[in-house]
């Protein structure tokens, strides 16, 4: 398996206007930790060390540890930040382990709100002196890394810089990230914050050449893979509803399903008359830019690598994924650019992958990309009684790699076309065709 999920051979989808995974209530909501802290719980909550000792041990056993931060949050090696994210990272959960960051006695939360497609930001301040905590709730600094529609920031599979198992949720023997986790490890369990993570939660191995990694494991899965799946997840239900209230939605909607599931046919076939007068760029410009800023983004984050691992670039690109970069993504990403921001009435779309870079484009999440956002979508767009509908095949997977107990797993769904391409797209031109004629 190898910590990934290329096991997965089809995209991850919801079925219906409410998934189920979305739905189901989370293990922990941030009103279950505000509760704690702003009222008199027995024993009041009144340190960042109580909180973590209050969360249950099941969410706790899913976090990510970062020795460089972009929060609030300082961090080294030696003293990463924490990012909890429970089985489903419906709600985020960072803590600093470094005494002398002024941000030490500060928690802070991302939670997704499925009704709102959007997520919440919250800041929890304690003081030594055993007060009752301050609460911010959406801090307006949150917006200058995480954007004005904000949303957690965290690179796509399988390359995270500033995590340890930065690559692949491997720590390669040889790299400097090798030695800061080899201390980190033997310092971990005396400390106040540290001792909380469940162990174990890595394994050392050694390969048929005699070289020792550690790899990280969160129940035989990766953190930073896990992370990845479950992020995006929810991203994609944010994208799919995004799409349902963008201005002149019904008239894009065959456009942005032929974009989705690879129509072979011009992306501009797609768009009434009245709306191809409305993008004046030529398709292949939008395509051209995003190739090079998809090659751009994955060189940046090399480049990041780099630096921190101290090793050649090549041996890193090695181990990279590239499957974000295949052409069917690029294309998919380009026409729903196209479509976005190259009308005259430009929507953003910068933001919406989950990256901490302005100009990233990659949505991969170890198991596709973009075509994952179909399952989403069409069952928001179109009703189960529309021909459309009939043409894909939705399937139930259990989301086992991060269920709690064997009786409590979150549903996935894969999609698949139930017959050839053609005609699902012949549909979706006939649609565009009787719009040009009202």
């Amino acid at each position: 398996m190898g910590f990934g999920w290329l096991f997965l051979a089809s995209a991850l989808v919801f079925a219906s206007p409410r998934p189920e995974a979305i739905e189901q209530a989370p293990l922990v909501r941030a009103s279950d930790i505000l509760d704690w802290v702003e009222t008199q719980s027995s024993p009041p909550v009144r340190s960042v060390e109580a909180l973590i000792e209050k969360l249950p041990r099941a969410y706790r056993s899913y976090f990510v540890l970062q020795y460089e931060s972009h929060s609030n949050h300082q961090a080294d090696p030696l003293h990463p930040r924490i990012i909890f994210f429970g089985p489903d990272a419906k709600l985020l959960v960072g803590v600093s382990g470094l005494v002398s960051d002024p941000f030490y006695n500060t928690i802070e939360m991302i939670e997704y709100e499925p009704q709102s497609a959007s997520f919440s930001f919250y800041s929890i301040h304690f003081d030594s002196q055993g007060q009752k905590p301050q609460v911010e709730r959406n801090p307006k600094d949150c917006q200058r890394c995480h954007g004005p529609d904000p949303k957690p920031n965290w690179e796509s599979y399988n390359l995270w810089p500033g995590a340890y198992g930065s690559v692949h949720d491997q720590i390669l023997a040889g790299t400097e990230e090798h030695q800061w986790f080899q201390k980190f490890v033997a310092t971990y369990p005396s400390s106040s914050r540290y001792r909380f993570l469940p162990s174990p939660f890595f394994v050392e191995a050694q390969d048929s050449f005699g070289s020792r990694h550690f790899y990280l494991s969160h129940q035989g899965v990766g953190p930073g893979s896990s992370l990845s799946i479950l992020l995006n997840f929810l991203n994609r239900d944010r994208m799919a509803k995004r799409l349902l209230s963008s201005p002149k939605h019904l008239k894009y909607r065959p456009a942005f399903v032929a974009a989705l599931i690879g129509c072979p046919q011009p992306i501009t076939e797609f768009l009434s008359r009245d709306l191809k007068d409305q993008h004046p760029i030529d398709y292949s410009q939008t395509l051209t830019e995003t190739r090079d800023l998809m090659i751009k983004d994955f060189n940046r984050k090399l480049k990041v690598l780099v630096r921190h691992l101290g090793i050649p670039q090549s041996k890193i690109a090695q181990q990279a994924d590239p499957f974000g970069m295949r052409p069917e993504e690029q294309e998919r990403v380009a026409k729903l650019r196209f479509l976005l921001t190259q009308r005259n009435s430009k929507i953003d779309f910068d933001r919406w992958p989950l990256s901490i870079s302005k100009t990233s484009l990659d949505f991969n999440d170890g198991v596709s990309g973009l075509e994952n956002l179909i399952g989403h979508y069409l069952p928001l767009a179109y009703s189960e009684k529309e021909p459309l509908r009939q043409l894909i095949r939705i399937q139930e997977n259990p989301f086992s790699f991060t269920s709690l107990d064997s009786q409590t797993k979150y549903t996935i769904k894969t999609f698949s076309l139930s017959s050839e391409i053609e005609p699902a797209c012949e549909l979706l031109l006939s649609e565009a065709r009787g719009q040009s004629l009202r």
